[in-house]
């Protein structure tokens, strides 16, 4: 199939790359023909085949070019050799026996053709300098005949960022010509052009531009309608999908060239003022040119400032300041494939203990307190080699018995030769003893079938007083809400209250989303949990895939059924949804949203809250804007009472500092005694004049980040007091009443 042009695509620059495994595999068509025995060339051809199997690939090429010089029509021989000179990085020659391909009559529909000329195309783009880059693109266009209009077109503007960047106006703009002499000109051209110069760090300021024309076209491109609904209104989602990717690539060349003046940045224009922004603190923080994809929060010290776990490196809190790494003082291995921890109390002795993930295997560190941890990971019977990554992982205590419980979904097998379609779900259940037992099948989760899980979240909201378990599905495959119903017995109810995913039609009927988190929270303030999910909806998938989604809970009139209100709610369409955090960032007393997203062009998206189910996007204006992040933790680093937030992808590591004034707090900081130390799964609801308010405190959400388990509130412009109720994880209910506000309010279990 020729390539595509929609502007959607996981690596932006090889932007028409199809996807092809480049193993030491026989080539599809090449290897198809028997070949007799006792025949010279044939003789030739299998020793080749085998030095190439076994990766000997100069033994192999002298081998088929033996057979050349036999038989110079040899088809299979010329196969072999084109893709082993593209793969020893022999462009030019690779280039060449292509063509004499196409000359044999073989047609560059072929499947062989196409991937080993995608194969020599990504290793020319891979050339650092530019000249010799250009000459071999000129080469290729020059040498290849038939080559579809959209792989022409991408090569140019290729040649055009090349000629930019060495000075060659006068080429630059003889290429350019092809595509700027006959009007109209598509929105893809403009795109390609735009990330083109984007790629090679030219005229950024036009660049914008392109964008801008680009994104307007994609807008106002007119569909026309087709007998099937279905097919309108997903050709209508596409059509809007790719101008949104559009104007995620023009926010990141407005950020690279410096473009913050409202006239210009069209983002900016469009924003209102809001009532709070960030300030960015990351080298002041000491957090500089770390690179991690999840966070996780915690005070380990018990000093009263939280301190940071980023990929398995524990960083203390120096008074609200600065950080400083002291993972070695601790006795902590800080392993180079951790990619996510969480802070816990598994032992309920008073000091967070840390659980580090990495593939096949979890690390337990047990918090001895003094400052110094111990690998129990072996002792607490956490010791296995897991299918998948463990990348689901939440905390809570499911059964009520004041342990805390351990919930691990695993991602595929990252070898693709090892990767099924899923892997089972692991419920680990606390003890009490200081070990965790395996509780997968008496829970009922392991009889979920296998998933992709890339995120997890555990929250109560069916107001019964029992977690139940959210996991957002990787590949496709359906959400799961494992229903809480007591005797330590979970079952999956997605499907019956609308949060499985939207299911498509025709053969794509069992495709739903690639779901990456999840997070729970009250959005309207009703009493209830709501559920966010962060997926990604490449542009070209969306006749199959979820956008990122906001379910409003519906309540006990409704049977607890979601419904989704994404249409209506504000948030904008956002291909790459990595994680969806939930904070009170301006202390109104309504939660807002955060969505981050990885590649190196996706930004940040900062959502406010402003009632009614609508939200209003602030990420410039804000102040909170970072590109290509993961991870996000909220939590108060300096004790002033607004949220921070720190942000951690392969963009780097980044800290933003709340400059919130004026309003009104309250933390709430539990201790339990019969229940679990931190109280976490206990729901909190503070009443303060007009406002009622609640709160679950947490212990990891999301896709494997932890925020802080201090509950935070909002209080807007109240002035009293505030009533505080806690419901503990075992159900019994405490009271504070006329509590002073502006404060941390800690509260031990009675």
């Amino acid at each position: 199939m020729p390539p595509r042009s929609m502007p959607s695509m996981r690596n932006p620059y090889a932007v028409w790359m199809l996807p092809a495994i480049l193993g030491l595999a026989v080539l599809s068509s090449a290897g198809a023909a028997a070949l007799p025995e006792g025949d010279v060339v044939g003789d030739l051809v299998r020793a080749g085949r085998t030095l190439y199997e076994q990766g000997k690939l100069e033994g192999a090429l002298e081998k088929f070019q033996q057979v050349l010089k036999l038989d110079g029509e040899n088809k299979m021989a010329h196969h072999y050799q084109a893709r082993i000179q593209g793969q020893l990085k022999q462009f030019r020659a690779a280039i060449d026996s292509l063509r004499t391909l196409q000359g044999l009559g073989v047609s560059l529909i072929n499947e062989d053709m196409q991937t080993t000329l995608n194969l020599v195309v990504s290793g020319i783009l891979d050339i650092k300098e530019l000249k010799e880059r250009g000459d071999l693109l000129i080469h290729l266009r020059e040498t290849i005949r038939g080559l579809p209009l959209d792989f022409e077109r991408q090569v140019d503007v290729h040649l055009m960022g090349i000629y930019a960047k060495l000075g060659e106006q006068h080429l630059h703009d003889i290429v350019k010509t092809r595509y700027f002499a006959n009007k109209p000109i598509p929105g893809e051209v403009y795109f390609l052009l735009a990330k083109t110069y984007l790629l090679y760090d030219v005229n950024l300021a036009q660049a914008a531009t392109y964008f801008e024309q680009a994104a307007d076209l994609f807008k106002s491109r007119e569909l026309r309608p087709t007998a099937n609904p279905e097919r309108d209104a997903f050709l209508a989602r596409q059509r809007d999908a790719a101008a949104t990717v559009a104007e995620d690539f023009l926010a990141y060349t407005y950020h690279a060239a410096k473009i913050t003046d409202p006239q210009r940045n069209r983002f900016i224009a469009a924003e209102q003022k809001p009532k709070v922004t960030f300030t960015e603190v990351t080298e002041a923080a000491g957090l500089s040119a770390l690179v991690a994809s999840r966070v996780a929060v915690g005070d380990f010290d018990s000093d009263g400032f939280e301190d940071l776990c980023i990929g398995g490196r524990v960083f203390r809190n120096s008074g609200g300041k600065a950080f400083k790494e002291v993972t070695r003082d601790l006795g902590i291995e800080a392993a180079a494939d951790v990619f996510a921890a969480l802070w816990l109390d598994y032992d309920n002795d008073g000091h967070l203990d840390l659980l580090c993930a990495s593939f096949p295997k979890l690390r337990l560190w047990r918090n001895l307190g003094a400052g110094a941890f111990q690998d129990v990971t072996a002792a607490a019977g956490l010791g296995y080699a897991f299918p998948g990554p463990p990348e689901a992982i939440a905390i809570c205590d499911y059964d009520g018995d004041g342990h805390l419980d351990i919930f691990i979904g695993c991602s595929a097998h990252p070898n693709p030769k090892l990767a099924a379609l899923g892997q089972p779900a692991f419920l680990f259940r606390n003890n009490g003893q200081g070990r965790f037992d395996d509780a997968s099948r008496a829970s009922g989760v392991a009889g979920g079938g296998e998933h992709c899980s890339r995120g997890a979240a555990w929250g109560d909201f069916n107001n019964d007083g029992r977690p139940d378990l959210f996991v957002a599905n990787y590949r496709l495959q359906p959400n799961q809400l494992w229903v809480n119903r007591g005797e330590g017995r979970l079952g999956d109810e997605a499907q019956a209250l609308g949060v499985q995913g939207i299911p498509g039609v025709g053969q794509y009927a069992l495709a739903f989303g690639h779901s990456l988190s999840g997070a729970w929270g009250d959005l309207d303030n009703d009493g209830d949990l709501d559920l966010v999910v962060a997926n990604h909806a490449m542009a070209q998938y969306l006749e199959f895939a979820d956008p990122t989604s906001l379910y409003l809970n519906g309540g006990a009139k409704e049977g607890w059924r979601f419904q989704d209100i994404t249409a209506a709610s504000g948030v904008r369409f956002q291909e790459m949804s990595t994680e969806a955090g939930l904070c009170d960032v301006d202390n109104d007393g309504d939660l807002d949203l955060l969505l981050t997203a990885i590649y190196k062009e996706r930004p940040t998206a900062l959502y406010m809250n402003v009632g009614a189910g609508k939200f209003q996007a602030v990420t410039w204006r804000s102040g909170l804007l970072a590109f290509n992040t993961w991870g996000q933790a909220w939590f108060d680093k300096d004790n002033d009472g607004d949220m921070d937030v720190v942000v951690a992808g392969a963009g780097g590591v980044r800290l933003f500092e709340n400059q919130a004034a004026d309003t009104s707090w309250l933390r709430v900081q539990l201790a339990g005694s019969k229940s679990n130390r931190q109280g976490i799964g206990a729901r909190i609801t503070v009443t303060a004049g007009a406002l009622t308010l609640i709160r679950e405190v947490t212990c990891g959400t999301g896709g494997a980040s932890q925020s802080s388990p201090i509950a935070h509130f909002g209080l807007g412009s109240h002035k009293g007091t505030a009533d505080i109720t806690v419901r503990w994880p075992d159900g019994h209910e405490q009271s504070v009443a006329a509590s002073p506000i502006n404060r941390l309010v800690k509260i031990p279990e009675k």
